[in-house]
């Protein structure tokens, strides 16, 4: 998997001050990322990830993600620059949130560090507390449905609907490996796709 980025050789020192860290992500249509990193870097970042676009893999993302910090600043130009979707957007900001690292988006004027960006996040709880409530309803109905209408037989299933519920959640973190997590469940990644565990 290739993929291009700019890195500091060696992460420095973070130990006595916390740093803006900018994150920056070509789409198809753009020619460079020079515009993302100039409006970046005029807002206090001092460090920048840059990542070509044309993959769904997103290595420079990752590395970001483990270069920040506690007390740490994400900040991208506009909210599609980080999340997929808006599902993925709201896992990302949490998980930044529940390791003390504030989020900016300078397009949609979103920052953690302000009392409107804390009642965002908010607002952010409640939507991800809403869809996992949202799965594992659906989740129980479909299995419910599949046994009303006769179909207990065949195999036992390789993965309960606890476990099931709880890949999920792990895969919300950034940092999820999809081929750990089967592994650690003693499945192949077909069964976690096969039991929707990947959205």
């Amino acid at each position: 998997m290739w993929y291009k980025s700019n890195f500091l050789e060696q992460a420095p020192d973070k130990t006595m001050f916390n740093e803006n860290v900018g994150y920056a992500r070509r789409s198809a249509e753009e020619d460079d990322l020079s515009w993302q990193e100039q409006h970046l870097t005029a807002n206090g970042c001092s460090t920048v990830f840059k990542e070509e676009g044309g993959t769904t893999d997103r290595h420079v993302l990752d590395e970001c993600l483990r270069y920040l910090s506690s007390g740490d600043t994400l900040i991208v130009y506009r909210l599609d620059r980080i999340g997929r979707s808006l599902k993925d957007l709201l896992e990302m900001v949490l998980a930044l949130d529940a390791k003390d690292i504030h989020f900016c988006s300078l397009r949609e004027r979103i920052d953690t560090r302000t009392d409107e960006g804390i009642a965002t996040l908010q607002l952010f709880r409640v939507f991800a507390e809403y869809e996992s409530s949202r799965i594992r309803e659906s989740t129980l109905i479909g299995l419910a449905t599949a046994r009303a209408a006769g179909r207990v037989g065949g195999r036992r299933p390789k993965l309960t609907v606890d476990q099931i519920i709880e890949i999920r959640e792990q895969l919300k973190k950034p940092s999820a490996c999809i081929d750990s997590i089967a592994k650690a469940y003693g499945v192949t990644r077909s069964t976690l796709y096969r039991n929707q565990c990947v959205s």
